[in-house]
């Protein structure tokens, strides 16, 4: 297991560099998982000690260490498509999209665990009955947008 605030086979130099200050470098925590892909393998803590979560790496290991099960079952699903689509065409941006996506997706469900699932149930309900139902009059957002905007 590689000792927190280093990566094995990483000069320190760079090591540094990459995470920036002492201060900095203290925050980085590692932990080993199961990636689920037949190996087990060292992420960076998703949490900084007393503070915010920090974003999961683009990476599908971290991603998936900070998802729920039912999440890393669709999380899975579209990574399998994904790959397979990346064979055939021989080209990676829709990996780096889905990773990307995924990360987002990853970091919102760290913040407010459940989130995913009350926006696709909000959509839903808004394509159902063609109301937002929380959402303000048009004339509330303008008027919203001139007080920030300081007109």
């Amino acid at each position: 297991m590689a000792q927190a605030g280093h990566v094995q086979g990483v000069d320190d130099e760079i090591f540094v560099g990459m995470l920036g200050t002492m201060a900095e470098r203290q925050l980085f925590r590692t932990s080993t998982v199961s990636s689920g892909y037949g190996r087990a393998v060292t992420i960076p803590a998703p949490h900084r000690s007393g503070g915010e979560p920090t974003p999961p790496a683009a990476d599908p290991v971290a991603i998936r260490a900070c998802l729920s099960p039912r999440l890393v079952a669709e999380f899975d699903a579209e990574w399998e498509r994904t790959l397979e689509q990346a064979k055939a065409s021989k080209d990676l941006v829709g990996v780096h999209k889905l990773l990307n996506k995924w990360r987002h997706v990853a970091y919102g469900e760290m913040r407010d665990p459940g989130s995913y699932f009350r926006v696709l149930a909000k959509a839903e309900q808004i394509m159902q009955t063609g109301e937002n139902p929380t959402a303000g009059s048009f004339e509330d957002m303008q008027a919203l947008i001139r007080e920030r905007l300081g007109r």
